[in-house]
């Protein structure tokens, strides 16, 4: 749209006090169409967020904060620059100077979310860092540029950083790489599961591409003429993929908001990428390959792979095994004694000391929350393990975890404490250092008594103040565990109602917020697809009906956490408190389904199933007023 034409509209607009809606498109229609990024919106809508919750590291020659693309970003609940630094200046003013100018529209591929135009991942965040004078560089420029990396490297933590575009080119023909300062904090960034990529160049070489594209752990990404297969700009045997684009910059800054989408996608899915690669930025390469349509280069003779986006989703949702990370909803627990039991022992906590105990403060506090609210049960171990700088570095501290681990798993049983040492233990560590951020419970039946753990991996991932919900969470999975089974929706709705409910009483989290987001995650998913009754047996579905797997967040967790709301709401006194002193005896004694019926006014589980669908069905504002009807 003519922008004169596009502002008289909004002036026409404001002047009516008519909202103003933008049409949405992709940023690069073609290209985007090309690679599969509109079909995986499309596809995936509802199911993955595309970006929200993880920051690409746009490394360049600065940027105009100014532009409206960065200073007035769709998302209004966070700002698209999230954080920027100066590694030439030392400060935090990433500004052009001299001859920079490309780091200002770098990002719009990858990230825009402005006036309906969207890029790749529109959801994320942005570090806007400037490296260097300008895009076009020389390797004279690395000290600069691994000074950016190695902040990266600092702060990815802090700042949610999962990507990084590695933007400059020095326009020459590489065919070996090239030794430099950055080659260490590539490969320090590549073993903490970052990805990391650059354009190969725009002269058409066929004998080398431009540094620091050339360089090990760095991805080398080239170009498609776009509405062709037809291979060209830079391009060598060290190219990894090959992406639709006017540029290779833009191949490249598509691609990193792809790598964005992926890594969302295994995270929701639960795919096993180790089965591929130990190393997260290389199975996902890996997945983009094998994915990826094979083109060959006449030029040449290779033969290199282009992005296919929804092929590369599609594949890792329908591989996993889309597993709950918490064991709670897993195993069937008979009434025969194997279940927890109501104990004076408080959790016992294990980790590393050397790690910032904060994160061990904020998670027992929630687990305090929640202990003093239902009541102590057990044994239950927790487990804070995480590394910020180099807390996992010393054998001594890795090998006290891992046998205190193992050592409370197997106290008896020589055999399977050496096993439990070199895979289950040592995992635990494995994925520390590789960076991953988890929470869940395991429960131990294989103990004289049954044993709870409470794992927390790098619990310094999760944002704050919402870690507090995460040991309230997982500590309700405990009390779960004391009562006969329970349907998956059940548990895992249970266990966040009871995290949004206190975590709202300590203003942790927004009660009422979280409760309209979780039903705005209900309304995504088609009722002639799949509804909340699906979501009894998550075992049922991985091994029967796994295309549902998608909507495991959708229905066992946000449907669920509803479908607790609503039998609150049913029972004869409607209060939060009678849910746990109340309904749950009545599992214990009647089974869940005859639990259902004597709690609340429903003659049928069947009977509660069709109220509960109809009441999803009902405007937002009427479903939310039920909350202010408990007590």
């Amino acid at each position: 749209m003519n922008s004169r034409l596009t502002l008289w509209l909004v002036e026409l607009c404001l002047f009516f006090g008519t909202p103003v809606v933008f049409a949405e498109e992709p940023a690069q229609p073609l290209p985007f169409e090309q690679s599969q990024v509109v079909a995986t919106w499309e596809k995936y809508e509802g199911i993955l967020t595309f970006g929200r919750n993880q920051t690409l590291a746009l490394v360049d020659d600065g940027c105009n904060l100014s532009r409206p693309e960065w200073s007035s970003d769709l998302n209004d609940d966070y700002p698209k620059v999230l954080v920027t630094y100066d590694s030439v200046d030392g400060d935090d003013d990433p500004r052009h100077e001299g001859r920079g100018y490309h780091g200002t529209t770098i990002g719009i591929p990858s990230s825009v979310n402005h006036e309906g135009k969207r890029g790749v991942a529109f959801n994320n965040q942005v570090a806007v860092i400037r490296s260097l004078e300008c895009c076009h560089c020389n390797v004279k420029d690395s000290k600069t540029l691994a000074k950016a990396l190695a902040w990266v490297a600092k702060h990815h933590r802090k700042y949610r950083i999962t990507t990084v575009n590695l933007a400059p080119v020095d326009d020459l023909a590489h065919d070996e790489p090239v030794p430099t300062e950055i080659d260490a904090q590539l490969a320090k960034l590549r073993k903490l599961g970052i990805w990391v990529s650059a354009p190969t160049g725009n002269h058409n070489f066929t004998n080398g591409i431009s540094w620091p594209s050339s360089q090990p752990n760095c991805f080398a990404i080239g170009a498609v003429l776009p509405g062709t297969n037809t291979i060209y700009l830079d391009r060598h045997k060290k190219v990894d993929l090959v992406v639709p684009a006017g540029a290779t910059s833009s191949s490249n800054a598509i691609l990193c908001g792809s790598a964005m989408i992926l890594r969302e996608a295994i995270d929701v899915s639960g795919f096993k990428w180790r089965e591929i690669d130990d190393n997260l930025p290389q199975s996902m390469m890996r997945i983009f390959q094998n994915t990826g349509q094979s083109l060959k280069d006449d030029a040449t003779g290779l033969l290199l792979k282009r992005l296919d986006l929804l092929a590369a989703v599609d594949f890792v949702f329908e591989k996993s095994a889309h597993k709950s990370k918490s064991s709670s909803d897993q195993k069937p627990v008979d009434t025969d004694g194997a279940l927890l039991k109501s104990s004076s022992e408080a959790p016992e906590y294990f980790g590393n000391n050397n790690y910032d105990q904060k994160w061990k403060s904020v998670l027992k506090t929630g687990i305090d929350v929640t202990r003093e609210y239902l009541g102590n049960y057990g044994p239950t171990n927790v487990y804070i393990i995480g590394q910020e700088e180099d807390e996992l570095a010393e054998a001594s501290v890795t090998e006290k975890i891992i046998k205190d681990y193992c050592k409370c798993r197997h106290p008896n049983n020589n055999d399977n404490y050496e096993h439990c040492l070199k895979r289950n233990g040592a995992s635990l560590i494995e994925r520390a250092k590789d960076g991953s951020t988890e929470a869940y419970l395991s429960y131990v039946d294989f103990t004289e008594s049954p044993l709870a753990e409470l794992v927390f991996i790098n619990p310094h991932g999760f944002p704050m103040p919402y870690l507090y919900t995460r040991g309230i969470h997982e500590y309700t999975h405990v009390f779960q565990r004391s009562y006969p089974q329970t349907p998956t929706w059940m548990t895992e709705g249970g266990a966040e109602f009871i995290a949004f409910y206190l975590g709202g009483q300590h203003e942790w989290v927004n009660f009422h917020d979280s409760m309209r987001q979780s039903m705005r995650m209900v309304q995504t998913v088609d009722v002639n697809e799949a509804t909340i009754i699906d979501f009894e047996d998550i075992g049922a579905i991985e091994r029967d009906r796994p295309a549902l797997k998608k909507y495991y967040r959708h229905l066992a967790y946000d449907a669920g956490v509803w479908g607790v709301v609503y039998l609150i709401h049913s029972s004869s006194t409607q209060k939060v408190r009678h849910y746990t002193t109340r309904f749950y005896p009545m599992i214990a004694k009647l089974g869940w389904k005859d639990a259902v019926v004597q709690y609340t006014h429903f003659e049928t589980v069947a009977e509660f199933y069709d109220s509960l669908q109809e009441f999803f069905g009902k405007p937002i504002g009427e479903q939310m007023r039920l909350l202010e009807e408990l007590r």
